[in-house]
């Protein structure tokens, strides 16, 4: 049971983020999200946009958002406060196109509720075979 316990939180001899700095995370860069997409629809004037154009303007900010972030820093703004980075499953530094599907799986309906596990690897995770791990801790 501990040896399994330890592949849950280590990824090539990092830990993996807590769910309180998965939490963080996720708190500022909704909010980093959010106050670019206001920008734009000010800027834009789509106040009067409909629902559905709000939603695919909000998407493309998050897949732009997370997916060049998490590619040239390895990280978002989120992970940079919180002192953590994204890692393949194998403790290497993501290729774009798992930068791309860690975004892409992220607009699955209901998949922040899948970090409700003691061990915090959510779908965008399993799905890309990412982790996100505590930074300089190897």
């Amino acid at each position: 049971m501990i040896e399994v316990l330890d592949k849950l939180e280590k990824v090539e001899n990092f830990t993996l983020a807590s769910q309180r700095q998965r939490f963080v995370i996720f708190f500022i860069d909704f909010l980093i999200i959010n106050c670019l997409m206001i920008f734009l629809m000010v800027i834009g004037d789509l106040f009067r946009s409909s629902n559905l154009e709000i939603t695919i303007i909000l998407s493309t900010i998050m897949l732009f958002y997370y997916t060049f972030s998490e590619y040239y820093w390895g990280k978002s703004i989120g992970k940079f406060f919180t002192k953590t980075k994204v890692l393949t499953d194998k403790g290497l530094k993501p290729d774009f196109s798992q930068c791309v599907q860690r975004s892409l799986s992220r607009l699955v309906l209901l998949e922040v509720f899948s970090f409700i596990a003691e061990h915090p690897v959510g779908w965008h995770d399993k799905w890309s075979k990412t982790r996100v791990v505590k930074d300089g801790n190897k």
